[in-house]
């Protein structure tokens, strides 16, 4: 039933993609990959609210799923409510001695700071995701489309790290090297991947 979804989401067909989650969560109201794509259901359709409340859900039962915690902080970004995320960022660093060492923790933190205009801090959370199997695409796509940004003023310090000192071109082109290193990354599936361009 969830590749049904899946394959619903991808038509574009919104309702009976909704229609598929919900029949799962019937048979099993803890399913996190049907919960989590109804969230992108009621996003796309403009939901904000239902999705925020089914995310929420899936943080209360695992305060570590970077996928939902992304997706949430990209829903709270488009509802203006980017002071709500640093709580849902420490509940996760405190639920795991492990935490700060997490790629999806880093990732999220980047994510955050991106959205708060905090390029520098930004970069560096995206730094430490980017060798991650899982997070990695995502953070050095963000860490690209930091650099690249023309409404960014890109003001780096000379206390930060060579590659940011770096010009931006050749930065730009490493990464986009690197990037194409993940293509043999087996765990990377296209709609599994979190942080879906869908919340973005």
């Amino acid at each position: 039933m969830l590749q049904i979804a899946r394959l619903w989401m991808k038509r574009k067909n919104l309702g009976k993609c909704e229609e598929q989650c919900v029949a799962l969560l019937r048979i099993d109201s803890k399913h996190e990959a049907a919960a989590m794509l109804l969230a992108d259901v009621q996003f796309q359709k403009q939901n904000h609210e239902f999705a925020a409340i089914k995310l929420h859900k899936i943080l209360e039962r695992d305060r570590n799923n970077y996928a939902a915690l992304s997706k949430l902080i990209t829903l709270l970004r488009r509802a203006g409510r980017l002071h709500d995320v640093p709580r849902f960022l420490e509940l996760a660093e405190q639920s795991d001695a492990r935490a700060p060492a997490h790629a999806g923790l880093g990732y999220c933190k980047g994510l955050h700071l991106r959205y708060s205009n905090d390029v520098i801090a930004a970069i560096k959370h995206f730094n430490l995701a980017r060798a991650d199997c899982t997070w990695g695409p995502l953070a050095i796509i963000n860490m690209i489309e930091l650099y690249l940004n023309p409404d960014s003023e890109l003001q780096w310090e000379d206390s930060q790290t060579v590659e940011i000192n770096s010009p931006h071109g050749a930065v730009v082109g490493d990464l986009i090297d690197e990037l194409k290193s993940f293509s043999a990354c087996s765990t990377i599936q296209g709609e599994d991947r979190p942080g879906n361009a869908d919340l973005h």
